[in-house]
């Protein structure tokens, strides 16, 4: 697991660079791990994770999270429309095309590819492709997951009924709703003078004090958040 960990942020990193034109860290710790051997503690791990999007306030249920990829255990669609292929778009249709040829060549998704999958779709396609590219590079065992329950309907139950724990791991722990993060991402998007979030990483030192004087002004955020979001390390000199 940590020599799995150790790759997938070094080639993570090294890709998030690349689509920003900057180099040097982005990760500020290594990961935690703690292995669950009896059952009781990998229930209570998995109804741990699936939760953390309700606990961080991001969603009511733990399937309306996508990023969680719950929803995926039964729908191979749980967030847009069903994918036709003889009605869709020819933008559509090559975006497809693209995202099949690269995942059957065994290719993972690099920004710059993902960008351009994405660069003429609209918010409907875009959704579709989604759900698509979680499906085809999905890598959850559901049957695993549920076997710890009996089934699905256990699970969700479990899921719905308590948080579970995970008291192995020793968590910085972040007051407040994560929608913020939400918001801060909308509102840089909005501005236009970014292609994308991720090009806040690389703004001047000034622009981002800016930026962060703007975004506690128009948003909920605690200064620690804002700091976070954009990459900026914290003091109180940032809200001066």
């Amino acid at each position: 697991m940590s020599g799995f960990m150790k790759e997938s942020a070094i080639c993570f990193v090294k890709e998030y660079n690349s689509s920003i034109g900057r180099s040097g860290p982005i990760l500020e710790s290594c990961f935690g791990s703690a292995p669950k051997i009896k059952d009781k503690r990998v229930r209570e791990n998995v109804v741990y994770l699936y939760n953390n999007p309700v606990e961080r306030g991001l969603c009511m249920m733990a399937e309306d999270y996508q990023w969680n990829f719950l929803a995926y255990a039964w729908s191979d669609h749980p967030f847009s429309e069903p994918f036709i292929y003889r009605r869709a778009s020819w933008r559509m249709k090559k975006a497809v095309r693209m995202l099949k040829d690269c995942c059957k060549s065994g290719n993972y998704l690099r920004y710059h590819f993902l960008d351009s999958l994405f660069e003429e779709l609209d918010q409907r396609e875009t959704a579709q492709l989604i759900d698509m590219i979680i499906n085809l590079y999905q890598f959850i065992d559901y049957n695993a997951a549920l076997s710890y329950y009996g089934s699905m309907e256990k699970m969700l139950s479990a899921i719905h009924s308590n948080t579970g724990t995970e008291h192995d791991i020793r968590e910085v722990f972040d007051a407040g709703t994560d929608r913020v993060y939400i918001k801060m991402a909308q509102l840089i998007r909005k501005g236009g003078r970014y292609r994308n979030v991720r090009e806040v990483t690389v703004a001047p030192v000034e622009e981002k004090i800016r930026l962060f004087r703007e975004i506690q002004a128009r948003t909920g955020a605690t200064g620690r958040q804002i700091a976070k979001f954009l990459h900026l390390p914290f003091s109180s000199d940032n809200t001066r």
